[in-house]
């Protein structure tokens, strides 16, 4: 009977250092989770950053239509 409760606590030991490894890993992959969607802000935050720049360069070519109406009098 004693052999039986040490395999059975033998048993459990090895299930609780699973579980310690598993939850090792899970730590690991939400640091590097957490990493990547810092990584990701950052390139989304520059990404809005040049299309700000590139909306106000398109800006300047937009013609209103006063001043076409003026360029085809011209013409």
């Amino acid at each position: 009977m004693i052999q039986q409760i040490k395999r059975a606590c033998d048993e459990q030991n090895r299930g609780s250092e699973q579980i310690v490894v598993a939850v090792e890993d899970i730590q690991q992959s939400t640091h590097i989770n957490l990493e990547a969607t810092g990584a990701m802000k950052e390139a989304v935050s520059g990404l809005f950053r040049q299309i700000e720049v590139l909306r106000k360069e398109m800006d300047m070519f937009k013609v209103d239509e006063e001043e076409v109406t003026e360029l085809e009098e011209t013409a």
